[in-house]
């Protein structure tokens, strides 16, 4: 009978250290708990990062294969600039009170 009591106080003490070392630690539940919620959102950005890597990969494909119509596309579009035989037209937005004159 003695020694049912000893292991049960024994075994108190050993469940007693755990839910200590669990609560109270360095790698406590909280702690954990708080890095799996960081670990998802740094997953969920690495996901979106690959995905603009992806597509930047593939535009560099595509201009590596045609760099003619690169340049054109960028001589066109921030230089405004046109083939000899094309004219240009630029418009101009009006303001909304001088289109009512």
């Amino acid at each position: 009978m003695k020694i049912t009591y000893s292991i049960i106080i024994f075994l108190s003490i050993i469940l007693g250290l755990l839910i200590y070392s669990l609560n109270f630690s360095s790698t406590n539940l909280s702690k954990l708990k708080k890095l799996s919620n960081q670990n998802k959102v740094l997953l969920q950005k690495n996901q979106q990062l690959t995905e603009e890597n992806k597509v930047l990969k593939d535009k560099i494909i595509k201009i590596q294969e045609n760099p003619d119509i690169h340049v054109e596309h960028l001589a066109r579009q921030h230089h405004n600039l046109v083939m000899p035989s094309e004219d240009y037209v630029s418009f101009e937005k009006l303001d909304s009170d001088t289109s009512n004159d």
